[in-house]
């Protein structure tokens, strides 16, 4: 699906950026790039300054760099859980991934379930992954089968 700018952006890893300036001609040290974004969770006082978080992209939202590609947000999958209870204890099950967790109450699964996949990412961005969640194997669909209880939605993959 081609990129539309107009729409919300993400780099394909789930990192959110901005668009900040586009520039139809490009310019002399990057001719074929005509966007500008910029990483919106950096801190640019201790990361290197305000270039650390600024990319130049090409229209099709690829960049010079390997893994820092951009898609409209709403293009990134979303992951699902099932939750249920089991005795005193809240367990997800995500759908698409085999990832679990437990918790005391419900809520405290969605933080799990947020906290489990940052730390994914995490490990991800160290090994140079760009898209660590989709490496992860999918759950299998006789455990699904099995599974009763709520959907939700935990987030981006």
């Amino acid at each position: 699906m081609p990129l539309d700018w107009t729409k919300p952006i993400r780099f394909e890893n789930g990192e959110p950026c901005e668009l900040i300036e586009t520039h139809p001609k490009g310019t002399p040290n990057y001719p074929d790039c005509t966007r500008i974004i910029r990483r919106t969770n950096v801190d640019t006082s201790t990361t290197g300054g305000l270039m650390s978080s600024i990319w130049w992209m090409k229209e099709d939202g690829k960049s010079n760099a390997p893994g820092f590609n951009v898609v409209n947000a709403t293009d990134v999958p979303h992951l699902h859980a099932i939750v249920f209870q089991e005795g005193e204890w809240w367990v997800g099950q995500c759908i698409e991934k085999d990832i679990a967790v437990q918790s005391k109450t419900f809520e405290g699964v969605k933080e799990e379930f947020k906290s489990t996949l940052e730390a994914y990412r995490e490990i991800g961005k160290e090994k140079g992954l760009a898209a660590p969640l989709e490496k992860l194997p999918a759950t299998p669909p006789s455990v699904v089968e099995k599974l009763q209880g709520q959907k939700i939605d935990i987030g981006e993959m």
